[in-house]
């Protein structure tokens, strides 16, 4: 968009080298004259590779047209260029819209350059004047750096989890943007849900930043997991990462809710992992209180249990 403030701005924004970028913009006439404009047909360096469309034009009193900068830049940029624009006020011949560019109804490409000869007319004299188009952008090539080639997960417990941080940098000059999905190993290997969820699950990575993700193993079958997680990413070779995991089925499962009582235990030997833990507020003393929680038998035979406490 061009912004009329001090200066006229067109930010291209930031492509990837062999990406082609379109931005359009539009000239508005508030005179009540004719209004021709003309772009140079070579745009400073390092922009010259930009193509213009339309290039040289008419624009009606109180009209506005619209123009197009396309550009597919083939090496690594930088550009902030003021783009000369030649406007003069005119007298035509016959007051009728002109211009030398192709429009989207125009696909045949011998009627795209065929273009009607520019109308006759003259320039009102003291109109011509250069305006200065400032246009920005950025290109690079994008990519990534991980020191991830695969993640294995020790055996895990039915409807227990474990989680692994693995961090992805871009160095690149420009935003990397990202999706993950999880994927089975071998596609004709499983179409149930597997195990493995990531977070975030989408996003960009700012330019010569690093992310962390966080990807959990939460089983809830019995069986050996071998997945791929694939990011989607405008890369021909964008990151994949081999997931292994298998899961155990314990004898019993408590349904109990998450606790940070490990983290705030005060005390020489830390808690044994093999304890599940239940907290219990009360209000005051000599009060009753009651916790509920449910034990999940996960094995396909019935059994007898007894509560002993432990000394």
């Amino acid at each position: 968009e061009v912004v009329g403030d001090e200066e006229d701005i067109l930010n291209l924004g930031e492509v990837c080298i062999g990406n082609s970028k379109v931005a359009t913009f539009h000239i508005s006439n508030a005179t009540q004259k004719m209004l021709r404009f003309q772009f140079p047909e070579t745009l400073p360096a390092p922009l010259e590779g930009v193509e213009i469309s339309p290039s040289l034009g008419h624009v009606l009193p109180g009209m506005k047209k619209q123009i197009t900068f396309t550009y597919k830049p083939t090496a690594a940029m930088k550009a902030d260029v003021q783009v000369p624009v030649q406007i003069a006020s005119i007298i035509p011949e016959e007051e009728e819209d002109w211009d030398n560019g192709w429009h989207s109804g125009d696909q045949d490409a011998e009627v795209r350059s065929q273009v009607d000869p520019e109308p006759g007319h003259s320039v009102v004299d003291g109109s011509s004047r250069e305006m200065p188009l400032r246009t920005i952008a950025l290109a690079d090539q994008i990519s990534y750096e991980c020191a991830v080639e695969r993640i294995y997960f020790s055996s895990t417990v039915l409807f227990q989890s474990r989680l692994y941080r693995f961090a992805v940098t871009n160095p690149s000059s420009i935003a990397l943007p990202y999706s993950w999905r999880v994927v089975p190993a071998e596609e004709k290997e499983r179409t149930g849900l597997l195990p493995y969820s990531i977070t975030p699950p989408k996003g960009i990575i700012a330019a010569g930043s690093t992310a962390e993700f966080e990807i959990r193993f939460a089983p809830k079958e019995v069986e050996d997991f071998a997945a791929l997680l694939d990011s989607r990413m405008p890369l021909q070779e964008p990151l994949r990462i081999p997931l292994n995991g298998s899961a155990l089925r314990p004898w019993c499962h408590f349904e109990v809710p998450v606790s940070d009582y490990r983290a705030m235990r005060q005390a020489a030997d830390p808690l044994d992992p093999k304890y599940e833990i239940i907290e219990c507020e009360s209000m005051g003393v000599k009060v009753r209180n009651v916790k509920r929680f449910y034990v999940l038998n996960p094995t396909s035979d019935p059994y007898e249990f007894q509560w002993t406490p432990e000394e």
